[in-house]
């Protein structure tokens, strides 16, 4: 697994790669009106304008503290003072130095980098639930059943089927997990068959997937497993009269119970349009189409049962004659998977590109991605080029950088080529 960085950690590596840029510290002391760093800014050779119009940066604080301009230097005591007011928060000594942009400016140029990242994904075409692939960095999706001692994502290669994340439920009593977003839209009478399946392994206890019927506040199906290895479960049924509601249930039947769930589906199974997900904008970004299923069978229930989850293999859907992938480019899912068979007994997932700042928008210091350090930096450095290039025109060193940056991309590039190196298998009709 890759490791995580912080967009801290980012950009303090990005000054390390852009001479000017900026740099950052650990002050002595911070004063109402000034920070004192001995180490950093102490030197008779600067002179006490030489930071004057830069842009001191606290990060780990908000609102006034976080950004002010520095003034004069005592070069003697590495005193730096600013021209804003006095600081609240005199107790962080973290600080950063920025020259060229605001602070703000440079983390959006990381932001945008995100957006030209890609992780090459297979994650399950479910639209109608939120995070059910579970590989977005919180638990915001997911609400509490009961007062769980542990709701946390992880990226412990051990405890992820695959994609980057799994959802950890530790319970401190019986009955607790969590529960999906809730799924509407369906009429009160209208017998609407639905699929539901999740990939969960069991540390401790007994997992229990619940279909449930949010309008009268009852479990409408389950199914169990106290399988230690990777299981597949699922279950069909007919929604009861009357439930307009539905969510999905991923608990655990002991006090102690610890699980790690993945990938939850649900499907309408007599629909036949599923909304690409939002990330998919572009025709290029879906790779293929696929088919689960499962070789070894654990356990036969009643309208469900569970697999063996490691013995999942896929099968490529054919377009046209599956699916369609039909454009609607002002709606809020830009894209439409339009099948053209019934949906399967089983799940379908989306061979794609996926951005990482679909993922990981590292709105904050504290957020982190996977993504591949040195594209960060090659793709971040780019995107500061571009900016500094039209500000300050005159000055060939941002053209050096855009440069520097763009052989960085290629090589980077060059290193990664797609895998498996195959087109969207497409039939054609007629003479070719």
């Amino acid at each position: 697994m890759t490791t995580a960085i912080t967009r801290q950690a980012i950009r303090r590596e990005l000054y390390n790669q852009v001479p000017g840029l900026g740099f950052s510290g650990t002050a002595d002391s911070v004063a109402g009106t000034s920070i004192t760093d001995a180490f950093a800014l102490r030197d008779s050779t600067l002179g006490q304008n030489h930071y004057r119009g830069m842009y001191l940066y606290r990060p780990d604080l908000s609102t006034d503290d976080r950004i002010k301009k520095a003034t004069t230097l005592v070069n003697t005591t590495g005193a730096l003072s600013h021209g804003g007011s006095t600081y609240v928060d005199q107790a962080d000594l973290d600080y950063e130095i920025v020259g060229v942009m605001h602070p703000d400016e440079l983390n959006a140029c990381i932001q945008r980098a995100m957006q030209r990242i890609f992780l090459e994904v297979q994650v399950p075409l479910s639209p109608e639930i939120t995070d059910g692939d579970m590989d977005a960095n919180n638990t915001t999706s997911w609400s509490d059943v009961g007062t769980p001692a542990t709701k946390a994502k992880t990226t412990t290669g051990s405890r992820v089927f695959s994609g980057i994340r799994a959802l950890r439920v530790l319970n401190d009593a019986v009955d607790e997990g969590v529960q999906s977003t809730t799924i509407r839209g369906f009429p009160t009478n209208s017998g609407e068959r639905v699929y539901v399946s999740a990939v969960v392994h069991v540390d401790v206890g007994t997992a229990n997937l619940i279909l449930y019927d949010v309008t009268n506040a009852a479990n409408i199906r389950s199914v169990t497993s106290t399988e230690e290895g990777w299981a597949h479960l699922w279950l069909q049924d007919v929604l009861p009269t009357g439930a307009e509601e539905i969510a999905i249930r991923l608990t655990g039947t002991q006090s102690n119970a610890d699980l790690y769930w993945s990938h939850v589906v649900v499907y309408r199974l007599d629909s036949k349009r599923l909304a690409a997900p939002s990330w998919l904008d572009e025709p290029y970004k879906l790779i293929k189409l696929r088919e689960t299923h499962y070789g070894k069978s654990l356990s036969s229930q009643t309208n469900g049962g569970y697999d063996d989850a490691t013995s999942r293999y896929f099968s490529d859907w054919l377009q046209p004659s599956m699916f369609s992938l039909e454009p609607l480019h002002l709606d809020t899912n830009p894209y439409e998977v339009q099948l053209t068979k019934p949906l399967p007994l089983n799940e379908l997932w989306i061979h794609g590109k996926r951005p990482f700042s679909d993922l990981e928008d590292l709105s904050t210091d504290a957020s982190t991605t996977l993504a591949p350090a040195r594209q960060v930096y090659a793709y971040s450095k780019d995107e500061l080029a571009k900016v500094l290039m039209k500000r300050y025109s005159r000055d060939n060193r941002w053209v050096i950088l855009l440069n520097e940056s763009m052989l960085e991309i290629e090589a980077e590039t060059k290193a990664r080529p797609e895998l498996p190196a195959q087109p969207i298998k497409r039939e054609h009709y007629g003479r070719i």
